[in-house]
């Protein structure tokens, strides 16, 4: 019996060591394949997170060159730098992907290739959004006091018909970035319009008025805070040097300051930009005139005094008048009995009134002291100015592809 089995074990044991090669070969391609796939796999995550770096670098440029929006039209590839990385690099591109809509929107492209050779390509749509910086009868960074005799704030449309009546039109919104007590200071005065507080604030606490205070709209916080972006001189023109007694200015002109003083007149010809690297300053019966069909606008670079008769919009429209306090604008003052046809914008200014005078247009400073006999009767056209201004940028979609 044990006689017939001779030679048995032999096969067996070649049989058996034939199956663990053949499993050992098995395991050995499938950790291989799978070496390859998880290699692979490691390549892509890297191409992918790298394209997503470029496409961050992107929009952290764009934000930095947000002036330049709008020469971003054609195809092209955006200047960044560094675009190299140690797992690779990637390159931008940037167009407006349909030019004949108007929505002014740009499509920016990551491309991105690993220094293994993997790819990643992303694909994001952006949405402009225009900064417009006349949207309140009164804004104050820091806050607003309306609490004049007799002060109030309403609206009119001078592209529709003047200002007629008070009340008439009630979107003469007045509102503040701050959230402390007391920053909104309606006083006696009436505010038809609404009554808006900083992000995260409480309007009972943030809005304060005396008995006869009035708020004809609601009393609400923002959803976030109002920007307020700086206001570069462009530096053109060289300066002409002290501008006073009279003249007739019809061309954009730099001056140091302008000071008139008894009954001289400074006349507009035309659209007309002054560049002031000093200080404003108009007292008694001197002004600034601006006749029918001209229009100016000012880049005030220190304090603005206004007393008299200040600067006379014939047009009686405030988009006629314009007037931009840089950040080393800190003052702006108003005596005088002349009403004020314009708007101003002066992020680092203290703006206050004291005197009789009405102003219809938009205040947006850092401060808004309103202690005088006036008011602001909000002019809803100027809300249309800056509208070609892309100030920021939403994210539309996000596509890998």
């Amino acid at each position: 019996m044990l006689s017939n089995e001779k030679g048995f074990v032999l096969p067996v044991g070649l049989m058996f060591l034939a199956i663990i090669a053949l499993l050992g070969a098995t395991a050995v391609k499938t950790t291989t394949t799978d070496l390859k796939i998880g290699i692979n796999y490691k390549s892509s995550v890297e191409a992918f997170y790298l394209a997503e770096a470029g496409i961050n670098h992107a929009q952290g440029f764009l934000k930095q060159n947000i002036s330049n929006w709008n020469n971003y039209t054609a195809p092209q590839t955006l200047p960044i730098s560094p675009t190299t990385l140690s797992t690779g690099n990637y390159t931008i591109t940037i167009e407006d992907p349909d030019q004949t809509s108007g929505n002014n929107r740009r499509k920016i492209v990551a491309i991105a290739t690993t220094s293994t050779g993997a790819n990643a390509k992303i694909e994001v749509f952006l949405n402009p959004q225009s900064f417009s910086p006349f949207s309140y009868a009164a804004f104050g960074d820091e806050w607003v006091n309306i609490s004049g005799n007799n002060a109030y704030t309403d609206s009119y449309d001078s592209s529709v018909e003047p200002w007629t009546r008070e009340g008439k039109m009630q979107n003469g919104d007045v509102g503040t970035n701050s959230i402390d007590a007391g920053d909104l200071d309606v006083g006696n005065g009436t505010i038809y319009g609404d009554a808006i507080v900083g992000a995260g604030g409480n309007p009972n606490i943030v809005i304060s008025y005396n008995p006869h205070g009035n708020i004809t709209g609601s009393e609400t916080a923002l959803s976030e805070p109002v920007l307020m972006p700086s206001v570069t001189d462009p530096g053109h023109e060289t300066s002409v040097g002290i501008l006073s007694g009279s003249h007739t200015i019809s061309t954009d002109t730099r001056v140091d300051t302008i000071s008139l003083a008894s009954k001289s007149t400074i006349t507009i010809s035309g659209d007309v930009v002054l560049y002031v690297d000093g200080n404003i300053h108009i007292s008694g019966k001197a002004k600034i005139d601006i006749p029918v069909g001209s229009s100016l606008t000012i880049y005030a670079s220190e304090t603005i005094h206004m007393a008299g008769q200040g600067i006379v919009n014939q047009n009686n429209k405030p988009e006629n008048l314009i007037i931009y306090g840089t950040d080393d604008c800190k003052k702006v003052h108003f005596s005088g009995q002349a009403d004020f046809y314009g708007a101003i914008y002066a992020p680092e200014a203290e703006f206050d009134s004291s005197g009789q005078s009405d102003i219809y247009g938009s205040i947006i400073c850092n401060t808004v002291d309103i202690s005088g006999q006036g008011s602001i009767h909000y002019d809803e056209n100027l809300n249309n100015l800056g509208g070609g201004t892309v100030s920021d940028f939403n994210i539309m979609s996000w596509k890998n592809l």
